[in-house]
């Protein structure tokens, strides 16, 4: 199981700081199946990229998730945990296509979700997703996806596939609003990996500061050793 190191975290967060989320994903599934090109790894279902994904999460930071959710009744911060674990669901699945009234679909891969990352309105997002994932015969002919259709197909591939889309069920103390938010693992990953990185950076800095060691030398000492050099310097 790979596990990010300080440089390597340091160096995701350098090349993704100014890309757009889709492209992000695939560095970070790029991190955990580095023998295979972005062109192959952007054909894996989102299912299997995002799995990939908390398997790489957990093996680098841990399994316990802390997070946090304002509830959209009262707009009461919520602070919560859970373990990752929980939502590691098997790879064997028979068949990654769905057929519903003669329509075949498959599931959506990140080079789908990409062709549609710039859409702001979300029914043609969907419609054009549906487009794309349509395994049709040239003799049939496309149609409009009905709201009833486009609702049967997510919940056809959520069945296919659950770990496309993992749900939190969330509770408000404060209100007693009780709700389920979708879990996005490739940008709560990222966002530990921004925190971690500009650390890691200030780290670099004093260490640097105090006795003239390279960036790659800070980095690649182990926490506990570059801990115990900043007490020292502190």
């Amino acid at each position: 199981m790979p596990v990010l190191s300080a440089f390597e975290v340091v160096g995701l967060w350098e090349q993704g700081q100014n890309r757009h989320p889709v492209d992000r994903a695939l560095l970070l599934l790029g991190a955990f199946q580095p023998n295979e090109s972005y062109e192959q790894l952007a054909d894996w279902t989102v299912g299997q990229r995002d799995a990939a994904i908390l398997k790489l999460r957990m093996a680098t930071f841990g399994v316990l998730f802390n997070a946090y959710i304002d509830c959209p009744t009262c707009k009461e911060r919520l602070e919560f945990s859970f373990d990752g674990r929980t939502f590691q669901l098997s790879n064997d699945f028979e068949d990654l296509a769905i057929e519903i009234d003669g329509w075949r679909f498959r599931l959506p891969t990140t080079r789908d979700l990409a062709q549609i990352a710039n859409e702001r309105d979300l029914d043609i997002g969907m419609q054009r997703l549906l487009d794309l994932c349509c395994l049709q015969d040239e003799s049939q002919t496309k149609l409009e996806w009905s709201a009833a259709m486009v609702q049967l197909i997510e919940a056809r591939m959520e069945e296919v596939d659950p770990r496309a889309n993992i749900g939190l069920d969330l509770a408000c103390e404060a209100c007693g609003h009780t709700w389920q938010s979708a879990f996005d693992i490739c940008g709560f990953f990222w966002e530990e990996i921004e925190v971690r990185a500009k650390r890691l950076l200030h780290e670099v800095h004093v260490l640097a500061s105090a006795y003239g060691w390279s960036e790659r030398e800070v980095l690649t000492l182990s926490d506990q050793r570059r801990n115990f050099y900043l007490e020292m310097v502190s």
